[in-house]
């Protein structure tokens, strides 16, 4: 297998119920020539012990529009919003192993050409918060489907 080729990384602490910080636009640079084929969305819980009034797990979303007015939520989009990929209902006690990793793979071809990560508490929880490293790499890490994969 080949290098996986970065397409889009993010490292921070994300709150429950929010937008990463960071937006991708497609049209910037040279991912715009990688907007083609299989990709894949992966997130790395980088400090376990962080984990803050999350009961019940946590689900990532990756958006994709026309435009930068993301909303507060996936639920509160304008039209142009495509809701491409997701990570969907990580159990708390899988959040809170230092370097495990969750990826799902999508395809490229339906994205628009801004982006941004959404985190969402699962539950009855009350927000929380993570430190997490979130990337879009164009190799897969696990074989097409949401896995916990060690980190060397």
């Amino acid at each position: 297998m080949q290098d996986s080729k970065l397409i889009f990384s993010d490292a921070q602490t994300i709150n429950a119920d929010e937008y990463s910080d960071n937006l991708l636009d497609l049209e910037e640079g040279s991912v715009v020539d990688q907007q083609a084929g299989p990709a894949w969305l992966c997130m790395r819980v980088v400090t376990a012990g962080s984990v803050t009034n999350l009961a019940a797990g946590l689900s990532v979303t990756l958006e994709t529009r026309d435009d930068v007015n993301f909303a507060s939520g996936p639920g509160n989009a304008p039209a142009t919003q495509k809701g491409v990929v997701e990570i969907p209902n990580i159990p708390l006690a899988e959040l809170q192993v230092d370097g495990a990793v969750f990826c799902v793979g999508f395809l490229m071809d339906d994205l628009k050409r801004y982006l941004k990560v959404f985190y969402s508490d699962e539950g009855d929880s009350i927000g929380g918060t993570l430190n997490v490293d979130t990337w879009i790499q164009n190799q897969p890490v696990t074989k097409l489907k949401t896995q916990k994969l060690p980190i060397a």
